[in-house]
């Protein structure tokens, strides 16, 4: 995803444009100031994704299981759709 950059004078004469490209482009728009990066406007959708991410990303213990599935997968310990389909069936079936 690349990023508008625009002056902050051209921020204020276009906001409404701003806003929208943010809202429905999921845009990221950096106003300058002086020439230097000031601020991001960014969608709440997306600033919601980007801190989920990094509470993944610091969770040891969602990093360690992460880590062994990449592994399992790497020695081929998988499932197909239809037999996770059946596991979570036969799962519903017992707790029913």
């Amino acid at each position: 995803m690349s990023d508008r950059v625009m002056s902050l004078a051209d921020a204020e004469a276009q906001f409404s444009d701003v806003v929208k490209g943010v809202r429905t482009r999921h845009e990221r728009v950096v106003v300058t100031v002086l020439g230097q990066p000031a601020v991001v406007v960014i969608s709440p959708d997306d600033i919601d994704s980007m801190e989920e991410t990094i509470a993944i990303l610091r969770d040891p213990e969602v990093m360690a299981g992460l880590r062994e599935s990449q592994e399992a997968i790497k020695r081929g310990e998988t499932v197909s759709a239809a037999e996770m389909k059946e596991i979570l069936r036969a799962r519903r079936v017992r707790t029913a």
